[in-house]
């Protein structure tokens, strides 16, 4: 039987024509598909089809000769088992024909990295037709990842092609495996070398990557995105000029050698096989995580890189905008803390480190709006970020949410466990702060002007809000909020920030001094069912009450 893998130095017209319509063929099963009932003419056209095919793929099997016959072996396997595949979806009778061969192809190439993409191709076909014949698809799978796409993820067809197979697969995949999840870490890596490029498709792909039990560890994975491309060059390199003998290099000498001769030390190799782990489920993060970033530091200027650090925050935003949505207490209980840890310990470039922390700024606010006893069992943390102004430093935007939070739900409204003690507890450090912050150089020296007044402003309508809970705590907050008004105009700062805390300060003085109001006007009502008969008018506003209680105030002082 002539194919088109029957080499010949001259071709008839009725070869030629065997090599146009078996082109051809794929493209006519499509349009076929449409329309309804089969003719007996297709039908036959159809069995014909597959016996070409199967003797395709016995011809596949032979060594070829030459490098060209080679690659056009592969690409007429390609287009046998794409051909195949349709034609058993169309008719499920061809299934226990064609499976046996294509099982035999995939047992022979499954080694091959020259064959990656038709590997991919086969997985597809599989995926399609092994609920018919009862085939496991769980080894082929975990060897793909493992074996293929874990060694090869540089490959850019091979990249490609996978995301693809991932995409188009995804309702398949989730259901009926757990591979996404299982083998995510492998996945970003993936994105990690190529982000400009698979960025759209990985928006759509990393909700599926996500479950109670990989959220964790997801989160780290994106949040060392930029990591995972500097350990990726890294290794490149190493496999380009050859491996090192190293031993045992000490502190001191690590902080001299670049990237490759520190992956070459024994002792800092599993860092970086950690870090380009392909296999989720081998724990979150390390501890050594900080000496890593010092290790990659000089690659952080990469190309690659930079790009990867744009990137990561896309994707750690759907991946918050994923948890939002399905999260439990118990989740948010878990990221919580890790949210506090990493806002600290980001890959060294700025422009990453700033929007990330951001974000990941923005998610704790609604992680606490959730699950406001967060603050309760997580308040040695919290009370441990907040006891100095040097944790403001370089973490701005996170420590402003916090201390936001807190005066906002540390309430009994929110949790039954929220007691005077503990408020008592925040309001201690709260207050602590507001003072070192006011009277000491250091708020002004390690604190830029733009944001000590911004955080002075948050601490002091924290403060306020926790006294109104707590009426033991009214005299101290008084007392304390009286000081920073007389400290400001006293420190001859000209900064503009100071002018919007003397106009703030009087308000809170005269709020807390209405122990029976302030309660109702510096907290916002909790969240109610439908079905509540509270009445809420859209029109109020806090800050006309407070100026309404300011006047009151001045005119019982005439």
């Amino acid at each position: 039987m002539f194919t088109v893998l029957s080499v010949g130095q001259h071709y008839s017209p009725d070869q030629f024509l065997n090599m146009q319509v078996f082109s051809m063929m794929r493209g006519w099963l499509h349009k076929h598909q449409s329309k309804n009932g089969e003719s007996a003419s297709m039908a036959l056209l159809v069995d014909k089809m597959c016996e070409y095919c199967l003797r395709l793929l016995d011809q596949c099997e032979r060594k070829a000769v030459v490098q060209q016959d080679a690659e056009l072996q592969q690409a007429c396997l390609t287009e046998v088992i794409l051909l195949l595949d349709t034609m058993c979806q169309q008719n499920s009778s061809l299934i226990p024909r064609v499976f046996p061969s294509i099982k035999r192809v995939y047992n022979r190439i499954q080694n091959s990295p020259a064959s990656s993409i038709n590997i991919i191709n086969i997985l597809q076909f599989l995926l399609h037709h092994s609920d018919a014949v009862m085939y496991d698809m769980g080894p082929a799978l975990q060897h793909f990842f493992l074996k293929i796409l874990d060694k090869q993820c540089i490959d850019q067809s091979l990249a490609f092609e996978a995301t693809l197979f991932c995409l188009e697969n995804m309702e398949n995949l989730c259901n009926n495996t757990s591979v996404l999840r299982k083998f995510f870490p492998c996945l970003l890596k993936v994105f990690a070398w190529q982000p400009k490029t698979l960025l759209a498709e990985f928006v759509d792909l990393l909700p599926t990557m996500v479950s109670e039990e990989t959220a964790i560890e997801v989160l780290h994975c994106l949040l060392d995105l930029p990591v995972i491309t500097a350990a990726m060059e890294t290794v490149m390199r190493v496999e380009q000029r050859g491996s090192l003998t190293v031993t045992d290099l000490s502190p001191e000498a690590v902080a001299q050698s670049t990237p490759e001769l520190v992956y070459s030390d024994p002792l800092h190799r599993p860092l970086f096989n950690f870090i380009l782990r392909a296999e989720g489920g081998l724990g979150d993060t390390i501890d050594r995580l900080k000496v890593l970033h010092d290790i990659l530091q000089d690659y952080s200027t990469l190309p690659r890189v930079v790009v990867c650090s744009q990137a990561a925050p896309v994707l750690l935003r759907v991946y918050l905008q994923t948890v939002e949505q399905e999260a439990s207490v118990d989740l948010l209980a878990r990221l919580f803390p890790v949210l506090l840890e990493r806002s600290c310990l980001l890959f060294p470039i700025k422009t990453f480190q700033t929007e990330v922390k951001r974000v990941l700024s923005e998610a704790l606010v609604w992680v606490v709006q959730t699950a406001p006893g967060l603050l309760i069992d997580n308040r040695q943390e919290v009370q441990e970020l907040m006891s100095s102004p040097r944790n403001f430093t370089g973490r701005e935007d996170v420590f402003l949410h916090l201390a936001w939070a807190v005066g906002e739900y540390m309430s009994v409204t929110y949790d039954r466990r929220c007691t005077p003690d503990i408020i008592s507890q925040y309001y201690e450090g709260v207050e602590c702060l507001l003072y070192e912050l006011s009277v000491s150089q250091l708020g002004r020296t390690e604190t830029p002007l733009q944001h000590r007044a911004r955080l002075t402003a948050v601490l002091m309508t924290a403060l306020a809000k926790l006294a109104t809970r707590c009426q033991d705590l009214m005299p101290r907050v008084l007392l304390c909020l009286t000081k920073i008004t007389q400290q400001l105009p006293a420190s001859g700062s000209q900064d503009p920030g100071d002018a919007v805390l003397l106009a703030r300060a009087p308000v809170l003085i005269n709020l807390c001094r209405m122990p029976n109001v302030a309660p109702l006007l510096s907290s916002l009502p909790a969240e109610t069912d439908d079905n509540s008969k509270l009445h809420q008018d859209q029109n109020s506003s806090s800050c006309l009450l407070l100026q309404l209680t300011q006047a009151v105030m001045k005119q019982s002082q005439q």
